[in-house]
């Protein structure tokens, strides 16, 4: 299940791209930006600066991968499980509720 998650908030972050770039553009022309240079190269090169994000993330992905798989998904599979957790405590913190 955990990896559904996981594929679910690669997708919308890889989708959250193009959008937040188009925005950007959209925005720096409404507020009269419009004629700088870097403003103008972002647009005529829209679709190169949406795949360099999307290396970027990609490379980052790559190198968060391994550690993630160590710590997270092996470590998830030899916890117990909360309910186990809470029957094995008891009643110790009763006093605080």
């Amino acid at each position: 299940m955990l990896t559904i998650y996981f594929a679910l908030f690669c997708a919308t972050a890889f989708s959250l791209v193009p959008l937040a770039i188009r925005f950007f553009i959209i925005m720096q022309i409404k507020i009269g930006n419009g004629e700088f240079f870097l403003i103008k190269w972002i647009q005529a090169h829209e679709q190169a600066v949406i795949y360099g994000f999307w290396v970027f993330f990609v490379i980052g992905l790559c190198i968060a991968m391994p550690a993630a798989i160590k710590d997270v998904f092996l470590k998830l599979k030899d916890s117990v499980p909360f309910e186990e957790k809470l029957r094995q405590s008891g009643n110790q913190h009763s006093d605080y509720m």
